[in-house]
């Protein structure tokens, strides 16, 4: 279906912003529940390297996984 992880990740891009999703969780949930039959851990593999570090800050802020606090630490 996809030719290479950037071609998937545009995909990805214009589908974020055709139907006004907040978080590429978001896309990427409408995408595996709504326009394939692929597994989960198939569609995690045509993510390319920006893509993920964007999925790993949106679950950090929305408290999902646990990541790094830019705070300061006083």
């Amino acid at each position: 279906m996809f030719k290479s992880k950037n071609e998937f990740c545009i995909y990805l891009e214009t589908l974020k912003n055709t139907l006004g999703f907040g978080t590429y969780i978001e896309t990427i949930t409408h995408f595996y529940e709504n326009e394939t039959d692929q597994e989960m851990e198939d569609i995690a593999k045509l993510l390319n390297k920006k893509l993920v570090d964007c999925i790993e800050c949106e679950g950090v802020d929305m408290k999902l996984i646990k990541g790094y606090s830019l705070e300061p630490l006083i």
